[in-house]
């Protein structure tokens, strides 16, 4: 039981760091490929503030699951 639960605890802090990172850097660099202008920087406030750490708790409960039920099944 223990195993299980510590192998989904690291799995959701990974899924949900990986998510945010891939959210919030690859946001910055396809604004930048487009040539799109933040001048006051509220789009990218919106973006590191709300939805990618919106988007890490999905991927964070995502990588629970995977990982949390992956593994060795006990006997019973």
């Amino acid at each position: 039981m223990s195993g299980g639960c510590l192998r989904a605890g690291v799995g959701f802090a990974g899924g949900a760091v990986a998510t945010y990172a891939v959210v919030l850097f690859g946001t910055v660099f396809a604004w930048d490929l487009l040539d799109v202008v933040d001048r006051d920087g509220g789009g990218i406030m919106g973006v590191a503030f709300v939805i990618a750490p919106a988007l890490a708790l999905l991927g964070g409960i995502a990588g629970a699951w995977y990982f949390g039920s992956t593994g060795k099944k006990p006997k019973e």
